[in-house]
């Protein structure tokens, strides 16, 4: 028996014409590479911010939503997953470190297209950009102006 789609199925076994122990009985087949998981979350993390991803999971079968993510020692990054409607999760976490992070998406145990490979990085600073070489005085429309802005560090 391969089943061709997610959801529940139900399996008739019979033996010369007649049903054997308790069939027929029901299966809940489910197909992980339906899952589709999108969102900023996915490719870019800024440290101590909040970075989050959603999973659409409406042709997959029924499943359990599991989220890990690994941090750049190997530590585990807590997530935060939640149903935000019947099918659609919205799963949210904080790096704390700069640096690799990986995130599998499971649904029923299985993969769907994981892991995403993510790195944190450190937030920008503005504070520690300065401006230089800014003209004073009346300035013409049309005319090109040129400073220098230093962002080291920053």
């Amino acid at each position: 028996y391969t089943p061709n789609e997610a959801g529940p199925h139900t399996i008739t076994a019979l033996w010369a014409g007649n049903h054997i122990d308790k069939s027929p009985f029901t299966v809940n087949v489910i197909d992980p590479k339906k899952c589709i998981a999108s969102g900023s979350g996915l490719t870019e993390a800024t440290v101590n911010q909040p970075a989050s991803f959603k999973v659409h999971t409406s042709n997959a079968g029924q499943g359990i939503l599991m989220v890990e993510i690994t941090g750049p020692n190997g530590n585990n990054i807590p997530a935060n997953v939640r149903e935000d409607s019947r099918d659609d999760y919205v799963c949210t976490y904080t790096p704390s470190q700069k640096g690799n992070h990986s995130i599998a998406i499971l649904w029923g145990d299985r993969p769907i297209s994981s892991p995403f490979k993510v790195v944190a990085k450190i937030p920008a600073d503005p504070s520690k950009c300065s401006a230089h070489n800014i003209p004073t005085g009346r300035l013409r429309a049309g005319k090109e102006v040129t400073f220098l802005v230093k962002t080291e560090g920053a």
